[in-house]
């Protein structure tokens, strides 16, 4: 008995000093996977500060914080700040980083996000730095691969005091956004599935061509949407919109197809 419990001692300490230490470990890893599939896949100067990663926060999975996460345009918006963040969290399934080939993303929180949509007088926009696939680096263009260095497995979303402006220079629109809780949660490997989301906005202001339509408004978005992942088709089954203290409630559905975004929504007042 004494040897056994000799034994369990040992192997408690040998998973102890192994948690503590995997994070050493996959750090350098981690932050080169980061800053190549950034550079690879966005037409735009991604930064940050520190990474930092541990197994304790969220044991079985890694947990990973990129901190002071900038992303900055470049061509015709060059120098223009898309997105300043704070803290970026994320958990990412242990096995699939012992193993190398597919990083699997479990859950993103993202504190204090600053972002900037712009809209130029000529129509482009400064938030399309997607690359074309035939521009990434990262994914093998063989016959029997079309594999990305990670996937996303995300059941769980959440941004924390989000802001966001959005100026279109061209029909002369203004929307400010201060304020902004997000939480997302449900099942994104499934093919169909129900998305539990809550919105609240502390201050939310929409101005267009000189006409103030909403000044310093208080959102508040509780939705239940049936999502067919699939074939990309959304469904309001449950739902509540206070807008101050307007009750409204929406029904219908989204459906988002390559070419174009169909819906039939009806709103009303509760």
């Amino acid at each position: 008995m004494k040897k056994f419990i000799k034994i369990l001692g040992v192997l408690i300490i040998v998973i102890i000093f192994i948690i503590l230490l995997l994070p050493f470990i996959f750090k350098g890893r981690i932050a080169e996977v980061v800053k190549m599939e950034a550079n690879d896949r966005l037409n735009a100067k991604v930064e940050f500060s520190t990474i930092k990663l541990s197994l304790l926060r969220s044991f079985p999975d890694m947990s990973i914080m990129i901190n002071d996460l900038s992303i900055v345009g470049i061509g015709e918006f060059e120098g223009d700040t898309l997105a300043n963040i704070d803290k970026v969290y994320t958990s990412v399934n242990l096995m699939s980083m012992i193993r190398g080939n597919e990083y699997q993303v479990n859950s993103i929180k993202i504190d204090h996000p600053d972002v900037r949509l712009i809209v130029s007088d000529a129509g482009n926009v400064n938030w399309d730095i997607q690359k074309f696939p035939d521009d990434i680096a990262t994914i093998d263009s063989t016959e029997n691969s079309s594999t990305s260095a990670y996937i996303l497995t995300i059941k769980s979303l959440k941004i924390n005091d989000g802001s966001i402006v959005f100026q279109d220079d061209g029909t002369n629109t203004h929307v400010v956004i201060k304020g902004m809780n997000h939480s997302l949660s449900g099942d994104l490997t499934a093919s169909s599935t129900t998305l539990f989301t809550h919105t609240s906005i502390d201050d939310f202001s929409v101005n267009y061509d000189q006409v103030p339509y909403f000044v310093n408004s208080c959102i508040d978005l509780k939705a239940d949407i049936e999502a067919d992942l699939v074939n990309m088709v959304y469904t309001l089954i449950d739902n509540k919109l206070m807008i101050n203290d307007v009750s409204l409630g929406m029904d219908g559905w989204v459906s988002i197809k390559e070419e174009a975004i169909s819906m039939d929504m009806k709103l009303n007042s509760k």
